[in-house]
């Protein structure tokens, strides 16, 4: 079941990095974890669960060839 969908984080980190610009710090950690969810709501992944997060990881590295 979905506890906390993917788009919800997704959403969650541009508000974060939006913070971070405005006040002037730069957020390279939430910049780097935002490609990564960028990439699976790319993949459609959006609705699931968060955890399916993996999923983008394990195509970058090519586990899932």
């Amino acid at each position: 079941p979905v506890k906390f969908a993917l788009a919800l984080m997704h959403k969650d980190l541009g508000l974060i990095r939006e913070f971070a610009r405005a006040n002037g710090a730069s957020a390279p950690v939430i910049d780097a974890v935002g490609k990564a969810y960028q990439g699976a709501m790319d993949m459609g992944l959006g609705d699931l669960d968060q955890g399916v997060i993996r999923e983008w990881f394990e195509r970058e590295a090519g586990l899932n060839d």
